[in-house]
């Protein structure tokens, strides 16, 4: 699902990812190094999907390094990431379990279309993580 979502929106990284409390878990990762793949429990206040999991609404950023409430973010400047398309990921009960995500290294304006794409992803994870629920 995440790798689909980075090709039809043409993003580097994209991302499937569960947010508790206090940290979000990566379930789903196209694009991120190697390296990082057994770094979990990113801190939730560095996870940008934090705001779409607080909205329960879709959320982008056209630059995090120029936008007041990111460019002090030490995810995206340690990983260069730079404009992020989210939608929640919202469970038959309403609850809001996590966020589905597109990242960039350069500036960008995501469109209405971008959106429709991500949520698209956003329900074949759920009916995914349905099948998990459900075994």
């Amino acid at each position: 699902m995440a790798r689909d979502s980075a090709k039809r929106l043409q993003a580097p990284v994209s991302l499937v990812s569960v947010l508790l409390d206090s940290a979000q878990f990566i379930i789903g990762r196209h694009g991120l190094p190697d390296a990082t793949a057994g770094i979990q429990g990113v801190p939730a206040e560095w996870a940008l999907c934090t705001q779409t999991v607080l909205t329960g609404a879709p959320y982008s950023v056209s630059d995090g390094t120029t936008n007041p409430r990111h460019s002090g973010n030490p995810m995206l400047t340690l990983t260069g990431l730079r404009s992020y398309a989210g939608v929640p990921l919202i469970d038959e009960s309403g609850q809001v379990l996590g966020a589905h995500c597109v990242l960039d290294t350069v500036p960008r304006h995501f469109t209405e279309h971008d959106i429709a794409s991500l949520t698209e992803g956003a329900a074949e994870a759920l009916r995914v993580l349905g099948l998990y629920h459900d075994a």
